[in-house]
């Protein structure tokens, strides 16, 4: 199931709330290991407080899969999230926390594949902002056939990468193909296994 939704919908790279138990969250939900899909559990009356909790439980859960793809107006994924006892979570950090344990504050669950709604637990890995940052794919806006990282000015062009919030400049190169291999080369040794150059 899918929603469309602004990009205010999502936060990250703020302080996260708390995640429930890892003992609570298996009580709560299954975990489908190949598709990486969290399903409800069964449950009954007896585990709300009163009766109309539950019957708006069951309304809210009547697709099988537990949480929903968030979609931008442009049709860009936003992270899978899930509605427990009132409060949204991120997908990742629910299944994350089942698996792995408690996330610590300032870090973030990424995505290797860069797939925001691929959640299988060896598709995901514990990061701080900047290495979450160095494995987003290309942005949007940039100038199309051109490598990540390079930009054109008179004459040939630029490369330059960002590290931890700084931008450093690579050089200047007489192709596009030059100026991208200086990029690779730089995202291979700042950012290491969360290089993205693509």
């Amino acid at each position: 199931m899918t929603e469309i939704a602004d990009a205010s919908v999502v936060q990250t790279g703020v302080k996260s709330k708390e995640i429930p138990s890892a003992e609570l969250l298996h009580k709560l939900l299954h975990y489908n290991p190949e598709t990486g899909l969290l399903t409800w559990k069964p449950r009954t009356v007896d585990d709300f407080s009163n009766p109309r909790q539950f019957q708006a439980w069951k309304a809210s859960t009547f697709n099988p899969e537990a949480g929903r793809g968030v979609l931008k107006a442009d049709g860009r994924k936003c992270y899978k999230q899930l509605c427990i006892n009132g409060t949204k979570y991120l997908v990742q950090r629910i299944v994350w926390t089942m698996f792995r344990g408690p996330i610590p504050d300032g870090y973030w669950i990424d995505h290797i594949d860069r797939d925001k709604w691929n959640n299988r637990i060896e598709n995901l890995r514990l990061c701080d902002a900047s290495q979450s940052s160095a494995n987003r794919g290309r942005p949007k806006s940039r100038l199309k056939g051109l490598p990540r990282g390079v930009g054109p000015v008179t004459g040939g062009y630029t490369s330059n990468i960002s590290v931890r919030g700084k931008r450093i400049y690579l050089g200047f190169f007489r192709t596009p193909e030059e100026a991208g291999k200086a990029y690779e080369n730089a995202a291979k040794k700042y950012h290491g296994e969360f290089a993205c150059v693509e």
